[in-house]
């Protein structure tokens, strides 16, 4: 099963907690209710030790295809999902697409 993992550190205006709440009740809702995505979890990167805490997540969005994921992005719900994430994160976020190696 295909992954979409997409990384990004929040803009410094965004608060982490109103990004959170945001997240929990209206992109993720979105996403998932999109026909190719099978599953979306949110993690947020944890500082090491002496680190300052960290403005960084990771999406993994489990996705039936690729093909079918890229068409969802285009509907208008997802359009304007995005463009909301993009108004609170850095413009340098990765998105990686990828499928596990070595499972049957």
């Amino acid at each position: 099963m295909p992954k979409v993992f997409v990384i990004y550190e929040l803009k410094p205006e965004t608060d982490p907690r109103k990004y959170e709440e945001w997240s929990t009740e209206s992109d993720q809702p979105t996403m998932r209710a999109a026909a190719s995505v099978l599953g979306l979890t949110l993690y947020k990167v944890l500082p090491k030790a002496g680190e300052m805490e960290k403005r960084k997540y990771i999406e993994v969005i489990d996705v039936s295809s690729l093909q079918d994921f890229e068409r969802d992005l285009q509907t208008p719900e997802v359009r304007k999902t995005s463009g909301e994430w993009l108004a609170q994160v850095n413009a340098d976020f990765q998105i990686i697409y990828a499928e596990e190696v070595g499972q049957k």
